[in-house]
């Protein structure tokens, strides 16, 4: 049986993670489906590990034993999900949706600092109050589907 959706509501737009995919959905605009096929991997920030009482932020031992993560000060989790393919995505979408999915997806680039045409980078700044269920919910559901990865940013 599959899982119920988890929708995450925000100012101007709302995602929907389920076990086809994430579906996202601008103000004023219509549903565009990013299936797990789609998705090359999924980065969260903070960094995040699954552990036998379930999942945790990894600390980072360099950092001053006072700081707090933005999760765990403002419950703001954010996925930086890496589609495989922009194109199709962008032809399914249509009006403002195809509008609002053009300035959101940002292209990549590759080890050599080229941009990449396909790739692209979507951030989603999600608010665990926001969630409906435990965030650590949402983390098994992606993590079924996709692979948790890394993403370098450049300066």
């Amino acid at each position: 049986m599959p899982d119920p959706p988890i929708v995450h509501r925000f100012v101007g737009w709302s995602v929907t993670f389920d076990d086809e995919g994430l579906s996202l959905r601008p103000w004023l605009g219509s549903s565009v489906l990013i299936t797990w096929d789609e998705v090359k991997f999924v980065c969260p920030v903070p960094t995040l590990e699954r552990g036998p009482d379930g999942w945790r932020e990894k600390k980072n031992t360099l950092l001053r034993a006072d700081f707090r993560s933005t999760l765990e000060s403002h419950g703001l989790l954010v996925l930086y999900v890496v589609v495989k393919d922009q194109r199709p995505v962008i032809e399914r979408a249509s009006g403002w949706t195809r509008f609002w999915l053009r300035s959101h997806l940002r292209p990549m680039l590759d080890s050599e600092n080229r941009f990449q045409p396909d790739e692209s980078l979507l951030s989603l700044e999600l608010h665990v109050a926001r969630l409906g269920v435990p965030w650590g919910q949402l983390l098994d559901l992606v993590s079924r589907h996709a692979r948790f990865d890394l993403v370098v940013f450049g300066m």
